[in-house]
């Protein structure tokens, strides 16, 4: 990426989920996988709502999910700040595998986008 003439590098993040920034608080929360990584987005949360995933973010053009195999899941908008993303043939055809996970990828209206670690189905809690 180029501004006036000038490479910008460096444009992501890890987004640390942590109480209190202090080196214990910090550590403790990405021991517990609580970050993903950004570009730019914000990933306010993501949660089971039933057999969908919902998710809680800043503005943004596109939310998907992504599995082990593909996407299973997308949802696009011009100004989505949050999304509710069917994953009901997901769970039937995982059912069986343990190793079975998922990630989300948010996407704004530049192409930034922000990633989530990659979560086990009972990782992620249940609103």
């Amino acid at each position: 990426v180029q501004l006036n003439g000038l490479v910008s590098l460096a444009r992501a993040w890890t987004m640390v989920g942590a109480e209190k920034l202090t080196d214990e608080s910090v550590i403790e929360a990405l021991e517990q996988g609580d970050l993903y990584s950004s570009c730019g987005p914000e990933i306010h949360s993501v949660a089971w709502a039933g057999q969908n995933i919902h998710v809680k973010c800043s503005r943004c053009v596109r939310v998907q999910v992504l599995t082990q195999t593909r996407a299973v899941a997308i949802t696009e908008g011009d100004a989505l700040t949050e999304a509710v993303l069917d994953m009901t043939n997901w769970i039937k055809k995982s059912e069986n595998d343990e190793n079975a996970y998922l990630r989300v990828i948010v996407t704004d209206a530049q192409g930034y986008y922000a990633v989530t670690r990659a979560y086990f189905k009972d990782e992620l809690e249940e609103i």
